[in-house]
């Protein structure tokens, strides 16, 4: 047995599925930043099926955009988990196409955190709601929606979902902790569809 060489790269000569593998483990710019090593691993980051993307470990908003863009472009594998968390304001075209890129990859598992933007003109607003992470997201939502007028909520149809106990765990009604101020001023009408 030939001993093993102190400059012999036995990582790049594991199987090109299992590099895959350890790719996807690593944060994303870590593993796009990979590139650099040799020829061999210049794309190999573009296979990676878990992408997830987040702009507190950037702070910077043109930075967080081109890498965003640049992964999205050259990484046209199917994914099998796609996250995008934002704490920034992004131009809404930005964020549609990241996740119209993202969902046209036969994407199994999907998560996206954005922040609640300021309605301070909205009036009129009809929300389907289906489970408390939701219910939650409404409330903030509210929050930021101090003129509205009109809210109507609905609920799951019944063809929605197949598991009974489920269903009914899912029409439930969640009370808010905190009233929004847009249903202590402005409020005149609000419909609930759907609930039992």
């Amino acid at each position: 047995m030939d001993p093993i060489s102190e400059n012999e790269d036995r990582i790049s000569n594991l199987p090109r599925c299992l590099i895959e593998h350890i790719l996807s483990s690593l944060p994303l710019e870590y593993a796009v930043k990979t590139s650099v090593l040799s020829t061999k691993w210049r794309y190999l980051w573009t296979s990676i099926t878990n992408l997830n993307f987040d702009d507190c470990e950037t702070r910077n908003e043109t930075r967080f955009i081109n890498f965003v863009n640049r992964v999205l472009m050259r990484n046209v594998s199917d994914l099998q988990k796609f996250s995008l968390t934002c704490y920034q304001d992004y131009d809404v075209s930005h964020l549609n196409a990241w996740i119209c890129t993202a969902l046209s990859r036969n994407i199994y598992q999907y998560s996206c955190w954005l922040p609640v933007p300021k309605l301070e003109h909205l009036s009129y607003l009809e929300l389907s709601v289906f489970n408390y992470v939701e219910w939650k997201f409404v409330m903030d939502f509210l929050a930021n929606s101090p003129q509205l007028e009109t809210l109507i909520f609905t609920g799951p149809h019944e063809d929605e979902f197949y598991d009974e106990e489920k269903n009914r765990a899912m029409r439930r009604w969640y009370p808010p902790q905190n009233v929004p101020s847009c249903l202590l001023f402005h409020l005149q009408k609000i419909e609930m569809m759907s609930f039992r």
